[in-house]
């Protein structure tokens, strides 16, 4: 009896210190995701909301910075925010339910459902082409004016469409990847095309209610949202209230808002095929596009029916599917990535407009270390806020020399400094620091010479009527540039026209 009584003991006290260590390894990680966004939130001003989830179970949400600077209101789990293309994921949802239901075909072309497009490209761009952005029609959000117009301006969507969404096709449907809002705009106008429904009815009969997303919706600026994380700009020394916007122009592509909480829930959703079968997810959730065509850095990726799509590392030799999508617009920055075989995610919301979705990214990478065991660093000031500082406290030339110590220190944190130190130029002009812009638009043309680097120190020059430093820039751009993307030929002839201006 005494034996049995030990081994009962024995027993007990085993299993209550597998339990212990079980709840103490999510406690570590959750201190570990912790410090990582305080850092984020310390070192480079991140504003918003977070949320991480392993195994399904959520182990750390927390808020950050302010939702109403005016009135010093903070952030919080439940505050609605902006989500911008990661609204792209639902629309791609609603088209595949409708697929499912027989009631619209991938292969079908756009004058199928929508018989007042214009007629020779509705003819050829097929639904599955405005899924993965491979329609070749004009990207209406890249129009130079269209921030200042149609995304401000009122239009009912026909007219939206005709003005802004029906220009001449860049390529050959199929043919090639160009990321575009055009597309989802067009796929939503179809949808109540075909249900005669309005999109947003259909966004909450179909996805939010059957998810429980009580904290999502379609947002408009002008209506009262009650826990609205407000959007902001934040330039190096100051916040500015994001311009205001039509929310209604972005329809499809862009206009949702949402809490992390509610992202969550939406994960939840896809795993148990509540939305759609297992199969149509899987549609979804195929590469369509070429690796090559990289979308959000560091690593090569491609995009699936409003998913993006990557392998990354979890340790020597092994690697998981992250699916994911990041969303940019006035005011608000988001990044969502799902690691489908552990059933892991990680959701950023930022009410701050010009935080980096790239820089949203790495810092995800480093959250996916830690539910994985991998080594991890704590976030890390940007390249960008350190030399402001510096310069701000010591000068230019001190910033430049610690630039260079930085680098030559710790190269694999500053792989790619190019964005940066034009992000920094940018933001010492808009505070009429022109004089240390220059220096830091030197320095990288210096340090990454490139076309984008002397067609940057061209346009300064020009702009301060010191042609003969402008001329030389602008022909510096123009013989190393490739020519290769639409981005690169506009600015050779940007360059051109430049050049051009300065002899007449």
């Amino acid at each position: 009896m005494k034996v049995r009584l030990n081994r009962v003991i024995f027993a007990l006290a085993y299993f209550f210190c597998v339990m212990l260590n079980a709840e103490a390894q999510p406690t570590d990680k959750t201190q570990a995701i912790g410090e990582i966004f305080s850092k984020y939130h310390a070192y480079e001003h991140f504003q918003g909301a977070v949320l991480v989830a392993e195994k399904g179970e959520v182990i750390y949400k927390n808020a950050f910075g302010l939702a109403n600077r005016e009135w010093n209101i903070p952030n919080q789990v439940d505050s609605r925010f902006d989500i911008a293309s990661i609204s792209k994921q639902f629309t791609a949802m609603l088209i595949m339910q409708f697929y499912e239901e027989g009631r619209i075909h991938l292969d079908s072309t756009i004058s199928v459902y929508y018989p007042e497009y214009r007629r020779d490209i509705g003819n050829q761009v097929t639904i599955h082409h405005l899924l993965t952005h491979r329609s070749g029609i004009p990207n209406y959000t890249s129009i130079p004016y269209v921030w200042s117009d149609s995304l401000v301006n009122r239009y009912d969507m026909d007219q939206l469409v005709k003005k802004y969404c029906s220009g001449d096709l860049e390529f050959k449907p199929g043919t090639r990847y160009s990321y575009n809002n055009s597309g989802y705009l067009l796929l939503s106008v179809i949808l109540e095309k075909v249900s005669g429904l309005p999109f947003e009815v259909l966004l909450q009969k179909r996805i939010f209610s059957p998810s429980k997303m009580t904290n999502s919706g379609i947002d408009d600026r002008d209506k009262i949202l009650d826990k609205r994380a407000y959007g902001y700009v934040r330039e190096l020394e100051k916040y500015e209230n994001a311009r205001p916007m039509h929310m209604a122009n972005l329809q499809g592509a862009g206009n949702m808002y949402a809490t992390v909480e509610d992202l969550y829930l939406w994960d939840r959703a896809l795993y148990v095929h509540q939305l759609l079968s297992r199969k149509g997810l899987r549609e979804m959730m195929t590469p369509y596009s070429d690796s090559s065509d990289t979308w959000i850095p560091p690593y090569s990726n491609s995009y699936g029916y409003g998913m993006g799509l990557a392998k990354v590392s979890i340790g020597r030799n092994k690697e998981t599917e992250m699916v994911f999508h990041s969303g940019h617009i006035a005011g608000y920055s988001s990044f969502i990535a799902r690691f489908l075989e552990d059933e892991h995610l990680v959701v950023i919301l930022s009410n701050t407009g010009n935080v980096s979705t790239a820089r949203m990214n790495e810092i995800t990478q480093e959250v996916k270390n830690v539910l994985y065991g991998l080594p991890y660093e704590v976030s890390k000031r940007s390249l960008r806020t350190s030399l402001y500082e510096i310069s701000k406290e010591k000068g230019v030339e001190e910033a430049i020399r610690q630039y260079y110590h930085l680098t030559a220190s710790f190269p694999y944190d500053f792989e790619n400094t190019e964005e940066e130190l034009l992000s920094l130029g940018r933001d010492l002009m808009a505070l009429n620091m022109k004089a240390a812009a220059i220096e830091f638009f030197k320095l990288n043309a210096n340090v990454n010479p490139g076309w984008k680097t002397f067609h940057t120190l061209g346009d300064v020059y020009y702009e301060d009527k010191k042609y003969k430093e402008a001329s030389y820039y602008y022909k510096k751009s123009m013989s190393v540039n490739p020519k290769k993307t639409d981005k690169e030929i506009n600015t050779f002839n940007a360059s051109q026209r430049a050049l051009t201006s300065l002899v007449e």
